[in-house]
């Protein structure tokens, strides 16, 4: 019988703040200071009950991140053991910069953001599939880590980056709504509409 797996690094409960307190559905793994990733069990829509795995790589390192760094699985051991695979991944792929992380590692992770890993691969599925919003988020999740580190980098706190793009994208899907790309379905505009509006009366 195959023992199950024994994470190797520290997990701890997610907190981004004093109003969002730590549950058993959502976790994020450290290799000391490195963040190795966070998983969060699915309580909604056609992947409810399954645990989300999203990988994190060392910011020791540059070059290209490996893919896949997010996908979905069974149980939350299976989530941990996937994220700590990526780090490990990751770690052997990529290339340490400045040597001991110094000044000029950090001065080589501050290229455009073009010239990293800012990628988004194409659907593999068409609009009326029910997996393909889910696609869209896995596809989204590397270049925004990757944002995020760009903008942690130049000085602000991870907590206030990630509440500031929550607002942005909020404002975004507002502003999409009022004036929709046309080559999008109408019906799948009208669907998404109510519920940003209730939220914008929120």
């Amino acid at each position: 019988m195959t023992e199950p797996y024994q994470p190797k690094y520290a997990w701890k409960r997610t907190q981004l703040d004093e109003n969002d307190p730590p549950t058993d559905l959502d976790w994020q793994g450290f290799d000391g200071d490195g963040y190795v990733g966070r998983i969060r069990k699915e309580t909604n829509g056609p992947t409810k009950g399954r645990w989300q795995w999203s990988g994190g790589y060392p910011r020791t390192h540059g070059g290209r991140p490996p893919t896949p760094n997010t996908g979905w699985v069974e149980t939350a051991r299976h989530a941990t053991q996937m994220c700590e695979e990526y780090w490990d991944l990751a770690h052997q792929v990529m290339t340490r910069l400045g040597g001991d992380g110094n000044d000029s590692g950090a001065a080589q992770f501050l290229l455009p953001i073009g010239s990293r890993a800012m990628h988004v691969f194409s659907p593999k599925h068409p609009k009326s599939h029910f997996d393909y919003s889910i696609e869209c988020e896995e596809a989204l999740d590397l270049p925004m880590q990757e944002l995020i580190d760009i903008a942690v980098q130049a000085g602000w706190s991870t907590r206030t980056v990630i509440k500031a793009l929550e607002s942005v994208a909020k404002n975004k899907a507002i502003a999409y709504e009022q004036d929709p790309d046309p080559e999008d379905d109408p019906s799948e505009t009208e669907l998404d509409a109510e519920p940003l509006k209730q939220g914008a009366d929120a």
